[in-house]
């Protein structure tokens, strides 16, 4: 772990972004990574900074970089900089540019000229670790030789022989009350403008049969509380009077807490060692895992003018991303069981997941879970269907259920009706309930079961996947041997030469523009009024292999894959693949199973390790 405290003395207040979720409120986040090839001047980012006029500032090892939305401007010591090894970037209330370096002290840049400060000014040492403005305009410069503090009427300098706990100072904080608080390799202080006040003792903790008190990170809460991050105790709250203390045990991602932000939302995020990040949301810690992050030495995270993360790692460049888009529910947070199978919406906007281990029904923030030990036949829920009378339809491998207020009804007269399990459930515009199966389509009308006549669709293996309806009131049926139309009276097969892609159907949309959506094994199909259209990994999707679409309106639709997900925009009278979500950018499995929008603003996507969702129209 000292080569760890080593890499924070050279780099303090790095920022690092997220994410992956592990729990019903956490979110994943999208990232646009930049880095050489983007024209920074070197990939290990040290320092990041947004100045008054709204350009980005980013430290590297071998000079700076002005970023304006587009482009990158470097500067380094041939363009008058103290040092090419940039430690930490700051404005001052005049507009004035301060550089601080690892091996020259510091640089004012004023207008286009760089102005330096030394040991030989009188700063307590040459390589400066961090700069900091606090609110009465004073300049703190730290090192690994004490604190420099520079303002209009000159520089003053503090060490462990007038006032610090110890010169290795980590970390710098200035409360809500004006006091100075600073996390050192032993302990914290507070300076109130006259003196400095240790805290040493009450953060000790223990580590390896050591006792230790070495303070990371510091933050305030929207409470006034103050929070300090430690190395490998966890975390202390101080309200001002009494320190409480938090670590993994009690929800924390990890007891390295290397760096901490108040975020736009009020929510607390700590940055660890190697274990993702934690958000604290004013009652209980959420863990997100490290997974998704490029570096695991999450050393400091800030937000811009806009919300956005701004985070900067050793050696992976740049990460940025707006937080508050992805939700991952899965068994660890109160799903039934992570291998989701369907997914619908009642009409109080309650979220029912079928999954292999019975069906939960999501709302409020909590899940209800039902089973076998509830009264369910079979805890393998294959299908869900929400119907307009507030019943929820659950399709097992042995029989058909309907859910309805408390009560649970079988419907044990169906099994003959089907040759095995209940792979799809529909209620089209009359409030009929379609049940599809392997080789068998019934219609439920009222109390009364009908089997639809068509011996070419009925033959063992042709499992009835999904069933849709178009504009028309036609019933379209997604099967192993293509898509079948049927408009009450016959069917109609639908298959390559027709020009669908593949025929092994997943799923079909009926749009409101009349068109239709075939999802297919072998690509997607959309067949318009003028046109066929086909997407496969050719031409953006990332698996050829669909699995399911949900749409928002039509203007946006999203494809399910076994290799991520696809968002597809329409454009004139064309459609194109705007994005594409993988393990990389936030999704927790990359083989999806079933996609619903609610109707409101989130997506729902179901996968093998429990379920993302995605607030869209946020």
């Amino acid at each position: 772990m000292d080569s760890i405290l080593n890499l924070r003395n050279r780099i303090l207040f790095l920022i690092l972004g997220f994410l992956f979720i592990i729990d019903g409120r956490t979110q994943i986040i999208p990232f646009k990574n930049y880095s050489i090839r983007e024209g920074l001047p070197q990939n290990s980012v040290v320092a990041v900074f947004q100045d008054s006029k709204g350009y980005l500032w980013f430290g590297t090892q071998v000079g700076i970089a002005r970023f304006d939305g587009r482009s990158f401007i470097n500067f380094n010591i041939s363009s008058g900089l103290c040092g090419n090894t940039v430690s930490s970037i700051l404005e001052d209330n005049k507009g004035q540019l301060w550089i601080a370096s690892h091996d020259g002290g510091i640089s004012v840049k004023k207008k286009d000229v760089f102005y330096n400060l030394n040991k030989d000014s009188g700063l307590v040492s040459n390589d400066i670790k961090s700069l900091y403005l606090d609110s009465k305009n004073r300049i703190w410069c730290i090192s690994d030789n004490g604190i420099s503090v520079i303002s209009s009427s000159g520089i003053i300098n503090f060490t462990d022989q007038n006032g610090l706990p110890h010169n290795n100072v980590l970390v710098w904080f200035e409360d809500s009350k004006k006091n100075i608080w600073v996390g050192t390799q032993k302990g914290a202080a507070v300076y109130d403008g006259e003196r400095w006040i240790s805290y040493i003792t009450e953060l000790a903790y223990q580590v390896d049969g050591r006792i230790e008190s070495v303070v990371w990170s510091v933050t305030e809460d929207s409470k006034k509380n103050l929070w300090l991050g430690t190395q490998g105790g966890g975390v202390f709250v101080f309200d001002g009077k009494n320190f409480r203390h938090f670590t993994q045990k009690d929800g924390l991602g990890g007891d390295y807490v290397l760096s901490m932000a108040l975020a736009p939302d009020k929510t607390i995020w700590m940055g660890h060692f190697k274990q993702g990040l934690t958000q604290f949301d004013g009652e209980k810690f959420h863990s997100y895992a490290s997974s998704l992050i490029p570096n695991d030495y999450i050393l400091g995270i800030k937000f811009d003018h806009k919300g956005r993360i701004w985070a900067k790692t050793l050696q992976s460049g740049i990460v940025s991303g707006t937080p508050g888009q992805f939700r991952i529910l899965g068994k660890t947070n109160g799903l039934i069981d992570d291998r989701v199978q369907d997914i619908c919406v009642d009409g109080t906007g309650n979220v029912w997941i079928g999954t292999l281990g019975g069906v939960s029904m999501y709302g409020k923030g909590i899940f209800e879970i039902y089973n076998t030990s509830c009264g369910l036949p079979d805890n393998n829920i294959v299908s869900v269907a929400c119907t307009h009378d507030q019943s929820v339809w659950l399709g097992t491998y042995n029989e058909l259920v309907r859910l309805q207020g408390n009560r649970i009804t079988l419907f044990p007269q169906t099994r003959g009706l089907f040759e095995s399990a209940i792979l799809s459930l529909f209620e089209d515009s009359r409030h009929q309930l379609w049940i599809g199966s392997y080789g068998s389509l019934v219609k439920r009308t009222g109390s009364s079961m009908i089997k639809i006549k068509g011996q070419e669709l009925y033959h063992g293996d042709n499992g009835i996947y999904a069933i849709s309806e178009d504009k028309n009131g036609n019933i379209w049926l997604a099967t192993e041997s293509g898509a079948w139309k049927y408009d009450g009276k016959s069917l109609v097969r639908y298959g390559l030469q027709e020009g669908l892609s593949g025929e092994n159907v997943k799923k079909i949309l009926a749009d409101g523009r009349g068109n239709l959506w075939f999802v297919s094994t072998e690509g997607l199909t959309i067949s318009t009024p003028h046109r066929i259209l086909t997407f496969t990994a050719r031409n953006g999707l990332p698996s050829d292999a669909c699995t399911d679409i949900a749409s928002a309106g039509d203007s946006l639709y999203w494809i399910g894959t076994e290799g991520g997900l696809v968002e597809i925009h329409p454009v004139a009278d064309s459609f194109r693949v705007q994005k594409v979500y993988t393990l990389q950018n936030g999704l927790a499995s990359n083989t999806i199973y079933s996609l619903l929008f609610d109707g409101k603003k989130s997506l729902w996507i179901g996968h093998e390790k429990g379920l993302n969702r995605i607030d869209v129209l946020s």
